[in-house]
């Protein structure tokens, strides 16, 4: 089970100036975490459709391993996402982000992500 009040507050450090907003889904697209000036439920529910859908489409066509995250840029927001073990990692960036920044971050913080998650897997089994 998650501990959504500590996630929420650990993803809090994502967000900064060129960082809208932070979630975090499982691979179906429920929503576990979500934080940011622009993280309200519209924006969670967008990100989680094409988060979970685009996951989906690339499982279908190729093997899970070749897929390490997507790119989305948009005319007033840049999502990325990554997969940490069954959870889907999703940040929204400024349109005017630099690209490299956004991806820092969104790796840093899977790789922090990854052994509190192994645990949430491990006890849910």
């Amino acid at each position: 089970m998650l501990r959504t009040r500590q996630l929420n507050k650990f993803m809090n450090m994502i967000v900064g100036p060129e960082i809208q907003g932070a979630y975090l889904y499982t691979e179906e697209g429920n929503c576990h975490a979500q934080v940011g000036p622009k993280a309200d439920n519209v924006s969670a529910a967008v990100c989680s459709s094409l988060a979970s859908s685009i996951f989906e489409a690339f499982e279908r066509t190729i093997s899970r391993e070749n897929l390490k995250e997507f790119q989305l840029e948009c005319e007033d927001t840049v999502i990325l996402a990554t997969q940490i073990l069954n959870f889907i990692l999703v940040i929204q960036g400024q349109p005017n982000a630099p690209i490299g920044l956004v991806r820092s971050k969104l790796h840093a913080f899977a790789e922090k992500l990854k052994e509190p998650l192994s645990y949430v897997i491990l006890k849910d089994q």
